[in-house]
């Protein structure tokens, strides 16, 4: 999904508004937590299977097809626009710390 809305000119995962400045302090280990790749393939997974969205899929394809460029990217874009809502969500949430993308430190209480 994320490689078709970056062919259409809807996602740049180089973008500063995919990027998530974190305090490696506050965390026990550089290894990702697997819940949190589990979580977001989970939710990127549901959005895939809805039918519109594959329906917007194949018609992108095939206007991508047609060098249809603005056609495949007018598609895709109620799609994209959901997924930078989701994006904002799961980026405050880390920054807050109500999520965690590495292993935070425990406190340790005397």
């Amino acid at each position: 999904m994320l490689l078709m809305l970056a062919r259409v000119g809807l996602f740049d995962a180089s973008s500063p508004c995919n990027q998530v400045q974190l305090q490696p302090s506050i965390y026990d280990s550089e290894q990702r937590l697997e819940s949190f790749d589990s979580a977001v393939k989970g939710w990127l997974s549901k959005l895939l299977a809805i039918e519109a969205y594959v329906k917007a899929d194949e018609k992108a394809r095939a206007a991508l097809a047609r060098d249809d460029i603005e056609m495949a990217k007018s598609t895709l874009r109620p799609f994209a626009e959901n997924i930078g809502q989701f994006q904002a969500t799961v980026r405050t949430a880390l920054m807050k710390g109500k999520l965690f993308l590495f292993l935070p430190k425990q406190s340790r209480a005397a």
